[in-house]
């Protein structure tokens, strides 16, 4: 298995979801009702075709105005990161790739969307949620190992269970799709350049083996296979390389 020891690879307590969120506060706040409203203590998120809004100096918890300067306004193409709670539960730390625009073509130079990012209209999300237990990672906080079988796993290097008493279920990697989970910074711009792994199928050549990766079992439900076409949208590998 390459650089890809099997004792590191641990099923975990995950579900796929769909849900809806508005702008009515900034973005990693709503992530973070999001979160609470699903019960996960993080999720992989997808969004496509937003509209996205950033209105200077208004405040986190201040209403959305009647009437909004078109400048101040755009478009989000493509989004997939990982949201998880902060430790005290307001909102959730927000670190992905996107692809996105602005009505003011000087902002599309900035390579980050910022922190005070509002949605313009509700949005459909859907991703795959992380029950929160004791198991602590570096990209999405505390998770729960599985009990039984479970078709997501983590890649996690140097993991130790020694504090669990429970056995860990074995993972299927032959048939299986593997996204990198290495941190970045709040929803920097798509670069294939410095994403490299990104939303890769499973590979002894993928990656150093020090990463965090995510390892979904692949599923032939409708469901399944859009989370898997938006979140390798605009990978050089296309969605019909997914076996069906």
């Amino acid at each position: 298995m390459g650089c890809f020891d099997p004792v590191n690879i641990v099923p975990i307590e995950a579900r796929l979801f769909e849900d809806c969120v508005d702008g009515y506060f900034p973005l990693s706040v709503t992530l973070a009702h999001l979160l609470q409203r699903q019960c996960f203590g993080s999720a992989l998120i997808a969004i496509r075709v937003a509209p996205m809004m950033d209105i200077p100096n208004l405040e986190s918890g201040a209403p959305v105005p009647l009437h909004i300067n078109p400048l101040y306004s755009g478009q989000i193409d493509w989004l997939v990161a990982i949201a998880r709670m902060q430790p005290l539960g307001s909102c959730s730390i927000v670190s992905g790739w996107a692809q996105w625009h602005w009505n003011d073509r000087a902002r599309d130079k900035v390579s980050r969307l910022p922190h005070s990012l509002r949605l313009a209209e509700p949005a459909y999300v859907h991703g795959i949620g992380f029950v929160q237990g004791h198991l602590r990672t570096r990209s999405l906080g505390r998770v729960k190992l599985a009990e039984t079988s479970s078709c997501v796993a983590l890649h996690m290097p140097n993991i130790d269970l020694s504090d669990f008493s429970t056995d860990v279920p074995q993972f299927d990697t032959v048939e299986s799709l593997c996204w990198s989970l290495n941190p970045t910074y709040f929803l920097e711009w798509f670069d294939h350049s410095v994403v490299g792994s990104w939303g890769c199928r499973y590979s002894l050549n993928l990656g150093n083996g020090s990463e965090e990766l995510l390892l979904v079992e692949k599923r032939c439900e409708v469901i399944w296979r859009a989370l898997i076409s938006d979140t390798r949208a605009y990978t050089k590998r296309s969605f019909d390389a997914v076996p069906a």
